[in-house]
């Protein structure tokens, strides 16, 4: 008999996408799943399409809570979760039809493996694009895994940066009371994940790509303001902090240099979300300038060979600190060649 499966699917003002996420979920070829539809608050017609659905496939359970963020919402489905296995899925993306079929034929076809992680495909419209594996698929010890989680060294930040895509044995997470930080906005999925890591026994990975994270149609000429900007790396700091807290917890490990990555690539971040904004191009670039001229970057912390080609480019003028040149790519080229420097 198959193991019940938790599908967790936070919601928030999603209408647009929430009938098709869901059905996505319904016709999976591994019928023995809850669909838990966790409304954080919605106050477009979100709610109306889940009771909808409620009516047609009684796997699905529909819980409403006030607004509290995707954190409060992933926590309440993990709390009402009863499967054996517990998956994310956000409530604008798709997933094949084998998507939980192959993530449970992997997790029980290995002794102690508590996580197996799926690469992402990217949904432009109906095109489907597979992204680049970070990993080789294949079945990993923590240690092998644990000098690359918080930064790899490419550029991107955290190595496995989404909960969506990945299978979970609820037994682990309730034994070692794995919940989202709800205090964090930006990358909490990452930073339940290292939290699962730290404390995993055996992690699997496979690069099916049967998760489809859909991207929005993005105007490269649109402009966010410098607020907007503030409040993410507030965020960002945020994230940080409690990164560093969990690393004070493991002192045999060494963090140090995956602490040195992660602080250029949030810088890399930072330049990125203000070539974005309201700034004219000589205001960004001396602002690049001088985010550039406190910076240190060792070439040699990073995985150059791995890295995307685009930005191997955009490291290298930031090591160099050219900033008019940097500028010039991020404000005028990077926007229109975003499929490609996708993480």
């Amino acid at each position: 008999m198959q193991n019940l499966v938790s599908v967790i699917v936070p919601i928030y003002n999603s209408e647009k996408y929430l009938k098709e996420c869901i059905d996505s979920i319904r016709v999976q070829t591994y019928k023995n799943i809850e669909i838990l539809l966790i409304d954080d608050g919605s106050t477009d017609g979100s709610a109306g399409i889940c009771l909808d659905m409620l009516k047609k496939d009684k796997r699905i359970i529909f819980l409403s809570q006030d607004n509290g963020g995707v954190s409060s919402a992933r926590n309440r489905g993990l709390q009402e979760a009863k499967g054996r296995y517990i998956c994310f899925v956000d409530s604008d993306d798709l997933v094949s039809e084998s998507y939980i079929a192959t993530l449970v034929k992997v997790i029980e076809n290995s002794n102690d493996l508590n996580i197996v992680f799926d690469s992402h495909s990217y949904l432009f419209g109906q095109q489907i694009m597979k992204r680049k594996a970070r990993l080789k698929s294949r079945i990993y010890e923590k240690k092998e895994v644990l000098p690359q989680i918080i930064d790899d060294g490419k550029l991107t930040g955290i190595l496995f940066g989404s909960v969506c895509g990945a299978i979970y044995d609820n037994t682990f997470l309730k034994m070692n009371r794995l919940l989202f930080n709800e205090e964090v906005r930006v990358n909490e999925d990452g930073l339940f994940n290292i939290q699962a890591i730290m404390v995993a026994t055996k992690l699997g990975v496979i690069n099916e790509g049967n998760y489809y994270y859909r991207q929005e149609s993005e105007n490269p000429k649109k402009r966010i303001s410098i607020e907007e900007v503030e409040k993410r790396v507030e965020q960002l700091n945020d994230c940080d902090k409690a990164i560093k807290d969990i690393c004070k917890m493991f002192p045999n490990e060494s963090w140090e240099h995956q602490l040195k990555r992660r602080h250029v690539t949030r810088k890399f971040w930072y330049i990125l979300w203000m070539s974005q904004s309201s700034l004219t191009f000589w205001k960004f670039k001396e602002n690049t300038k001088d985010t550039l001229r406190c910076l240190s970057i060792d070439m040699q912390e990073f995985d150059r060979i791995n890295m995307p080609r685009a930005k191997r480019i955009i490291l290298y003028f930031m090591c160099k600190k050219y900033a008019f040149v940097l500028s010039v790519i991020l404000r005028y080229v990077y926007p229109y060649a975003i499929k490609i420097i996708k993480r």
